[in-house]
């Protein structure tokens, strides 16, 4: 056994052991490892090498976009990937690179512990701490989260810190063209950590803080300028293939990204999830935004994605492991600062940088964070989810001291440093047990894909080219559930060669976006006409219509699916191609007739001019134009059976009561604890019934906070109010309808009516259609206190509040970790006429509200905003554009959403809605002599013609609101067309080649000196043997 200790091998392979045995409980046979963020290049090799070798300019983006995402540098995965596919199944190969990076992250922190960190220490006093660091580094709730939904770029940077700065550390002390050369080629596999280069730009800070580091505290300083130099140029080169396509796109498009509604709609949620996650509490166990993240699952409906680990963490003696932990990484740190060893120092400004970013959304750091924002538009990219840029590197750190904590406290003796690290490997295998129980890798990640979708693959493989669309597209989150378990942002442009019009690339380009909301008008509207321009304006060869989609969040009727196939089936230019499995069909257009390409107008906010120019179309608020009155009722209550309700939610200790008063000309009703109210059914009143269309005024006195309302018995909730109290209207016979009065009351509280009247108007024949409509709940009396209602998340604490002056009231929103929710229903507005939706509000704290305007038929939204942040009252103007469908009526659902502790407060002074009369769509002149690129318009596209007998760049210019363009001179030109932004790409492969080689060809020289010292030294000593024998003879 004690041979065993021994043995350099025995820590590295234990390391191992425990990571196989973690991989081989993650694994379920016969499935893919697939969703959320997935990649999957191994459905096709020829297709993910020619992304990335072209990685500048992404064609199967939709319509085409700039690379927003370094695609380039995964070409060192892909090599890989395609070397183990040769043994390995395919359906493996994702497996297999994630399970490859899970042993390598601790073995590389294993030698660089041993051989930098620990280097003078004897061999038993390397080996454990070492091994405990790395064991660390590989049993830690960080870990987890980042192998739970897998996401390649951040399982290379784990496998990938530990031989980095092991290689460059020992080229810093050695100076060895060796080490540099390794880490030169570590730094090449390592680029896939890129794909998204915010990643990589905060490695890129850690290794200029640790070097920064050396330089102070080492006492060789002379030497280390020139190596630090070399470092950089070594890192420099070997990334500078995607990281000059990527500069390019931040220079250019980075406020595209920003600018996105998926962006806007989603990033203050995304910050306040982290906020929640900012504590030091948290920041200690590496707890983030994923333990409150959501996954569906389909015997449960939605739950908790880590639900496993939530259990498991909630025993005490576990985060008190946690703790425990974390304090030995203080120690380690503390001891550090004795230490005074270069390389330890060298971390504490690193620990310094990383924790604190990890804690930046703490509401006491928000100075700093919005200073940060403020000046640096990346900052906010970077900062959304700080735990995605800094834990791993964070993680790395704290392993690091973890180690120096068990050397210094426990590695004074050999047999207790064994019973040491007997103990901790105990307790951080008991600290991490459900990953041994399969929960390292979510199992919903692990599914099996139908074998239809890889048919379809291989049959559009032999078809043309040409762009594809994919429908349903029921929202904008571009977030796809399959029926048969998958769930992410997509999976079918790594199998086809054709570009695939898909909601997961509206956040890379404006004009993917644009398509999606004129298809989502074509669609939802109903218009086959509108369609068939649709795919004339974006070059769509091939419609693919998958019913494995569902929508897990909304009546599924929003898929359109029966629907889609009626639209299709209207136009000859759609014929049914193929068909795979009873869900998947691919229809193929045909040629088109229509010439005439369509622009809709925006339906986003709108500003400038055009907001003059919709708001002058809103009528002013004048007095109704009355018939004469038909009947005035003196109402007498004694006549009536009339008893009080409970119109909230059942509490204990609830009292409420209905007395007359007046001998029945008027009413008493007094609650406590309890939303008392009292109906009048208009039925029972002497009133012309059969009358379609009234008009009711309604006049009493009152003693009390009096709120009533005209209850609509059909929608079972009170009705839209048109004009201020006191005028109602009644659609479709007043036999519908009641008068309610509510009552809501904390303490006793007492509401007298009396001398009530109600006047009925016949509506004017005459007079112009009523173009306001602004709901009941927005006004002076008519401003209804409704019961506070919470949806998904219930909020710790909330409320709806009527607050400020009569003349200037407004609606308090409050909610704190969770949501608040309330309706402005308009149920007669008719789906073919477009509207104006104009809102006042402001945004006092947390989040700001959110608005959906629900459609009666499909229960879809059709308009999904966000209002703005600011802390005074601000109008915003919003187009809903009309359907060409009969059905009538809108649902306004307002969202108060709150994250964690922080509050999200909201005043809400007005929403209006009023029809316009917009020219929404609008032909696009076409000239001739146009040369017509279908790649969305980008600067960076260059076309070099031929002219005057040399080469001449053609002018630029926008086709369609979306395409590439230039003007010819002569119709017979054929320039030629390319991505100037391409050639960084190439020049990074040629600067890396050369660099490569000439790394090579001077170790081979290097080699051939020392093989030539050597064999000299060998002569000299074979010369000076033979000497000393010849003495010896004689």
């Amino acid at each position: 056994m004690r041979k065993i200790f021994k043995k350099a091998s025995f820590w590295p392979a234990l390391i191992a052991l425990i990571a196989i045995i973690i991989c081989v409980r993650n694994y379920s046979p016969g499935t893919w490892l697939t969703g959320w963020d997935t990649l999957h290049p191994e459905f096709s090799f020829s297709l993910g090498f020619g992304r990335a070798i072209s990685g500048a300019w992404q064609e199967h983006q939709g319509l085409g976009a700039t690379a927003s995402q370094a695609h380039a540098a995964e070409l060192p995965r892909l090599i890989f990937l395609f070397l183990a596919s040769l043994l390995l199944p395919v359906s493996f190969l994702r497996y297999f690179y994630f399970f490859v990076c899970l042993l390598l992250g601790p073995l590389g922190v294993y030698s660089f512990l041993k051989k930098i960190v620990f280097e003078r220490e004897v061999a038993w006093r390397q080996n454990i701490p070492a091994f405990l660091g790395a064991l660390f580094y590989l049993l830690n709730l960080g870990t987890v989260q980042h192998f739970v939904v897998p996401l390649e770029m951040f399982a290379t940077q784990y496998a990938a810190l530990g031989w980095l700065f092991l290689l460059m550390t020992q080229f810093i002390q050695t100076g060895k063209k060796n080490c540099l050369l390794l880490f030169g080629l570590v730094s090449f596999l390592a680029a896939p950590m890129a794909h998204t280069a915010t990643l990589f730009y905060v490695y890129l800070v850690v290794v200029v803080l640790y070097l920064a580091g050396f330089l102070i505290f080492s006492p060789q300083k002379i030497f280390l300028r020139k190596r630090i130099f070399l470092l950089f140029f070594a890192i420099l080169v070997t990334n500078f293939f995607w990281l000059g396509p990527n500069l390019y796109y931040v220079c250019r498009h980075s406020g595209e990204v920003e600018a996105s509604k998926i962006h806007q709609l989603f990033t203050d949620e995304a910050i306040a999830q982290g906020q929640e996650f900012s504590g030091l509490a948290e920041v200690a166990l590496f707890k983030s935004f994923l333990f409150n993240w959501q996954v569906y699952q389909p015997e449960v409906g939605f739950g908790p994605l880590l639900r496993a680990w939530q259990v498991h963490l909630n025993n005490p003696e576990v985060s008190f492991l946690g703790y425990l932990f974390f304090l030995l990484v203080a120690v380690g740190l503390a001891t550090a600062l004795f230490k005074k060893e270069v390389v330890l120092v060298s971390w504490l400004p690193v620990f310094i940088f990383l924790f604190f970013f990890m804690m930046i959304l703490n509401p006491l750091l928000s100075p700093i964070y919005s200073w940060l924002i403020g000046r640096w538009s990346l900052a906010r990219e970077i900062l959304r989810f700080p735990f995605t840029k800094f834990s791993i590197l964070l993680i790395f750190v704290e392993a690091i001291f973890f180690g120096q904590a068990v050397r210094v406290l426990f590695a004074k003796r050999k047999i207790i440093s064994l019973l040491v690290a007997a103990i901790i490997t105990g307790s951080l295998i008991f600290y991490m047990r459900p990953a041994f129980a399969g929960y390292l890798v979510s199992p919903q990640m692990r599914i099996k894909i139908p074998n239809e979708y890889f048919e379809m693959f291989a049959w559009f493989d032999q078809q043309t080219a040409g762009r594809i669309l994919k429908l349903p597209m029921p929202d904008l989150w571009g977030w796809n559930y399959y029926g048969w378990g998958y769930q992410g942002a997509g999976f079918l442009w790594f199998g086809l060669k054709q570009p695939l019009l898909d909601r997961e690339f509206d956040r890379w380009s404006q004009y993917n976006q644009e398509a999606y909301r004129e298809l989502s008008y074509a669609l939802y509207s109903q218009n086959s006409s509108l369609l068939s321009s649709f795919v004339q304006k974006y070059n769509i060869n091939w419609i693919l219509l998958d019913e494995n989609i569902f929508d897990p969040n909304h009546d599924q009727k929003v898929l359109l699916f029966e629907e889609t196939k009626v639209i299709l089936s209207q136009q000859n230019e759609f014929q049914l191609a193929k068909k795979f499995g009873p869900k998947i069909s691919i229809y193929k257009v045909g040629n088109l007739q229509n010439n005439k390409i369509y622009n809709l107008q925006s339906t986003e906010e709108i500003v400038g001019a055009n907001y003059d120019k919709v708001v002058s179309q809103l009528p002013a608020k004048t007095a109704l134009q009355l018939t004469r009155p038909e009947k005035v009722i003196k109402v007498d209550f004694e006549k009536f059976f009339l008893f009080p309700e409970n119109c909230g939610p059942i509490l204990l200790d609830q009292s409420f009561a209905y007395d007359l008063l007046d001998g029945g000309r008027g009413f008493k009703l007094s609650a406590q604890a309890a939303n008392a109210c009292v109906k009048l059914p208009l039925f029972q009143l002497p009133l012309p019934l059969n009358e379609a269309n009234l008009w009711l005024k309604v006049d009493l006195l009152k003693e009390g906070d009096a709120n009533f309302c005209l209850f609509d018995n059909r929608l079972g909730r009170c009705a839209a109010q048109r004009y201020d109290y006191p005028f109602f209207e009644i659609v479709g016979g007043a036999a519908n309808y009641q008068l309610q009065f509510s009552l809501v009351a904390n303490a006793y509280t007492e509401l007298k009516v009396r001398q009530l009247s109600l006047t009925f108007y016949k509506q004017n024949s005459n007079e112009e259609a009523i173009s306001l409509l602004q709901e009941g709940s927005l006004g002076n009396l008519p401003v209804l206190q409704r019961q506070d209602t919470s949806c998904g998340i219930a909020p710790q604490k909330y409320f709806r509040k009527i607050t400020g002056a009569d003349d200037n009231q407004y609606i308090e929103y409050f909610s704190q970790n969770g949501n608040l929710c309330d309706t402005f229903y308009y149920p007669q507005l008719p789906h073919n006429q477009g509207y104006a939706l104009l809102v006042e509000s402001k945004n006092i704290q947390g989040l700001p509200i959110r608005f959906c305007l629900t459609n009666y038929q499909t229960r879809r939204c059709d308009l999904d905003i966000k209002l703005h942040e600011g802390a005074d009252f601000k109008t915003q103007l919003f187009l809903i554009p009309p359907q060409s469908t009969g059905e009538k009526g809108f649902d306004l659902n307002l969202s108060n959403y709150s994250i964690g502790q922080v509050p999200s407060v909201n005043q809400l002074k007005a929403v209006k809605i009023f029809p316009v009369d917009y020219q929404w769509l609008a032909p696009i002149d076409q000239k001739n002599k146009r040369l017509f690129f279908d790649q969305s318009f980008d600067s960076g596209w260059l076309a070099l013609g031929w002219e005057d007998g040399g080469p001449k760049l053609l002018k630029h210019v926008l086709i369609n609101n979306w395409a590439n363009g230039w003007e010819l001179n002569n119709e017979g030109q054929r320039p030629w067309i390319f991505f100037w932004p391409q050639g960084l790409e190439y020049l990074g492969f040629l600067v890396l080649a050369a660099c490569f080689w000439w790394g090579f060809r001077q170790g081979n020289a290097q080699n051939n000196k020392n093989r030539r010292q050597y064999g000299q030294i060998k002569r000299v000593a074979d010369l000076k043997k033979a000497q000393q024998k010849r003495a010896d003879g004689k």
